[in-house]
Formats: C-alpha cells, sequence, structure tokens
C-alpha cells in the first residue's frame, strides 16, 4: 500500500509541488535542511547500529576491537540490510526450532545459535551434533534448561522497552512519509532512501525481538567435573586393561582437583583452552561471501573456536529463509524505485539513481527464478548452489555498487532542493487543536 502511494505521486514530485508553494516563509510550517538530514541520519542510525544484534564475541575482547566489529555490521547493513534480514531469520528459525526440541525459550534457542553458551572445556556450544555427545551432551542439555531466561536477558543491553523505542524511531518516520504523501509534499531522495532502511528496519526487529541485544559474555556450562569428561578413557583403559592410560588420567585428575568449579551464570571470563588446532584456515570465500551473504562456514570447528563466527546462525538452518532475503531486497529496491519522477539536480544523476535502483530491486528478483526451480526439483540441494558462484560474485558486487551509488546520490542531492520540500506537515490536518 505504502508503495502504491509512493509511485502514485512520483510523477508529480516536481511540477505538483512547484505549485503548491514558491517559498516557506511560515515558521510554523517549516522545516530545515538540517531537519530534514538529521532526521534521515537518525533513523539510518536506528536501522543501521541499533537494530543489529551481534553475536556474542570471542572474551577478553578489548573495547577498540569490539567497536570495530560493531562498525563491521553496521557497514553491511548499510551496504546490503537485506542481508542483515536474512542472518535474523536463520537465526530465528533455528532458535524456534532448538526450543521445540529441547523445551525452552525462543530467547534460550538464540542464545545458543549465537555463541552464548560455552563449555568449560573451551569452545562454544552451538552445534546440535554438540549434543550427541554420549558424554557431555546429556550435561549440555541439563545446564541449559536449568539456565533461567531471566540470566540469559540480564546479560542484554536492551529490554522491550528499549528496543519498543528503537523500533518508533522508524515507524515514526515512515508516518511522516505518508503524510507528507497524503498533503502532497515533495520527499527528497535521502528521504526516500531513509524510507527504505526504515522498512527493512521493521523486518529485523521482528525477527530479533526475542535475542538478546550486545552481549558480551557468554554463560559456562558443562562439564561441570573434568573428570566426567574423561568417562570414555577410563571406560576404555579398564576394557584394554592397558597401562598407556596411567599417565594420561593421572594428569588431567590433578588438574580437575586444582581446577576452580564455575557456576552456569557466573560473570567469569571464559578462560581459553589450550588445543591444537589442526583445522586449516578459512577460505577468502567464506570469510567475506559465504559466511556473512550465505551463512556458510563449512571449515568452522565450535571446539577449536574461542567464539562463533559474526554471521553464525547454524549449520542446521533450513535453506528457504534465503527467498525472504529476497523478498526484502526486493521492496528495498522497489522503494528506491518509486523516486524514479521526482525531481535532480541534474540528467546523470537522475539516470544513475534509476539505473541503480533497477538494479538492486531486478537481482534479487532474477535469483527468485533458479532458486524457486532449484527447491522445487532438487530440494535437498542447498538454495546457494542452484546459482553458480561465479555468477552470484558477479551479481554481488554490481549490487554493491549501485548500492553505494544511491547513497552518495542521497546527501548529493539534497544540495538543491527548492522551496516545497521545506514546507512541514500540517498536523492539524490529522490532530485538530495542536
Amino acid at each position: 500500500m505504502l508503495y502504491t502511494l509512493l509511485l502514485s505521486r512520483a510523477p508529480s514530485l516536481n511540477s505538483t509541488f512547484a505549485q503548491r508553494t514558491d517559498s516557506c516563509d511560515d515558521i510554523n510550517n517549516c522545516r530545515k535542511l538540517f531537519d530534514i538530514v538529521w532526521g534521515c541520519l537518525a533513523t539510518i542510525f536506528a536501522s543501521t547500529w541499533v537494530s543489529v544484534h551481534p553475536n556474542v564475541p570471542a572474551p577478553h575482547q578489548g573495547p577498540l576491537k569490539a567497536t570495530l566489529r560493531r562498525l563491521g555490521m553496521m557497514l553491511v547493513a548499510v551496504i546490503a540490510p537485506e542481508l542483515i534480514v536474512f542472518f535474523a531469520a536463520r537465526q530465528l528459525v533455528v532458535a524456534r526450532q532448538f526450543a521445540q526440541r529441547y523445551s525452552v525459550s525462543t530467547t534460550h534457542g538464540f542464545f545458543f545459535c549465537m555463541g552464548g553458551f560455552v563449555s568449560r572445556q573451551g569452545g562454544p556450544v552451538t552445534t546440535i551434533d554438540q549434543f550427541k555427545d554420549p558424554v557431555l551432551g546429556p550435561e549440555y542439555r541439563a545446564d541449559i534448561r536449568n539456565t533461567r531466561r531471566e540470566d540469559i536477558m540480564d546479560k542484554s543491553k536492551g529490554d522491550g522497552l528499549s528496543k519498543g523505542l528503537a523500533l518508533m524511531q522508524g515507524l515514526w518516520f515512515i508516518v511522516q512519509i505518508i503524510a507528507r504523501l497524503a498533503q502532497r509534499l515533495p520527499i527528497s531522495e535521502l528521504e526516500v532512501a531513509t524510507l527504505a532502511f526504515a522498512l527493512v528496519n521493521i523486518f529485523t526487529w521482528i525477527l530479533w525481538w526475542h535475542k538478546p541485544l550486545d552481549v558480551q559474555e557468554p554463560i559456562l556450562i558443562a562439564p561441570a567435573d573434568t573428570r566426567s569428561y574423561l568417562l570414555p578413557v577410563v571406560k576404555i583403559s579398564n576394557l584394554c586393561g592397558a597401562s598407556d592410560f596411567t599417565p594420561l588420567l593421572d594428569s588431567f585428575a590433578h588438574d580437575a582437583e586444582a581446577a576452580p568449579a564455575f557456576p552456569v551464570s557466573t560473570e567469569a571470563p571464559v578462560p581459553r583452552p589450550t588445543v591444537h588446532h589442526t583445522s586449516k584456515r578459512r577460505p577468502l570465500s567464506e570469510t567475506i561471501f559465504r559466511g556473512p551473504i550465505q551463512g556458510t562456514y563449512t571449515h568452522y570447528q565450535p571446539r577449536l573456536s574461542r567464539a562463533v563466527p559474526q554471521f553464525w546462525s547454524s549449520p542446521d538452518e533450513p535453506g528457504h529463509t534465503a527467498f525472504a532475503a529476497m523478498f526484502v531486497a526486493i521492496v528495498f529496491g522497489a522503494v528506491h524505485c518509486a523516486a524514479w519522477g521526482a525531481a535532480f539536480p541534474s540528467t546523470p544523476e537522475r539516470v544513475l539513481w534509476r539505473v541503480s535502483a533497477v538494479a538492486i530491486a531486478a537481482y534479487p528478483a532474477t535469483l527468485l527464478i533458479p532458486h524457486g526451480l532449484g527447491a522445487l526439483l532438487w530440494p535437498t540441494k542447498d538454495v546457494h548452489d542452484h546459482v553458480p558462484l561465479a555468477v552470484q560474485i558477479i551479481g554481488i558486487v554490481l549490487y554493491a555498487f549501485s548500492r553505494v551509488v544511491l547513497i552518495v546520490l542521497a546527501f548529493t542531492t539534497v544540495r538543491r532542493l527548492e522551496a516545497g520540500w521545506f514546507v512541514d506537515v500540517d498536523w492539524t490536518v490529522y490532530i485538530p487543536h495542536l
């Protein structure tokens, strides 16, 4: 409905508004350029910084590294906000499946897939395979069930009220745009771009509503006693009657007696385990492409890691969540296309805006065809494998370039706003005696 309203007004964004007013001389019904830019920046900030719920970082991470990590996610949210929606959708599906399987809350499920539960042996407990361990699996499940939701949310930097206020920032901006359209007032390209962010932000907040925000320290879980971890070794030693295990058992037994007992909800930092990393370094394509975009980390091993990757959800996540990201990407691009008939300072800027808007709307739309057919014909195959990797990379590069062009144009076009753009909404039309 909002898109239809935008599109119906788009051809008249130049001529109609020029006829309405040649100047804005009513101090009670005018807005300044600062008001326009500040309102857009505040909404974009709420959509890219405040609404992003990062995974739990590695222990003992300094403030500088934490800030850079958050800025990296903000950059992704600015260039491709639909990727954040895709990330949130993957985690929501995993969280709900986990909650249903183990009879816990959705918040427990989110905390599981964001790397919030860490074994005292070292490494996050974040895959279903870890629960299949005959010794540690039952202890993991018991400790997670015994962890109260209140203990998890106590680590969150946001509650329902703070999240609601941030969400209201975007909703209020959308209401203002609808009011301007209803009163046939012009909308700048910066406001159109911000509207797209605000709409995508609604999806993000809904999907991550039960996810703890900006958690810095995990919760330690099993094993409570190192000797329980050695039970299989003890059994093998008894069956084989071998003495080769004796030094190993004595060494671990000594460590177990000397090791302090950590309560489940302790705030103590997670000890870094001493492990021999035998896994290969993650390939570059997984770090910058498959990880952030597809959520695929084939080389990631929780037991040999201190934290989950930045865009980790779970290897058990179903592939159909990719369709949600494509739908949001189409909506995001369609909002930019709604400014097709808007006034631009120059013809090249108008052409660049139109081409870029069509590109970011058309690319995800074209992916729906092979992904949809592939999901029907080969349901067991990964949804991302239906399109060659090279084609996806080329499309993503062009998409990112188009997004950068739209961001730059959104700010450069405000240099020549005409008087009609500074007329504010007359709220007395809707709220008498205001």
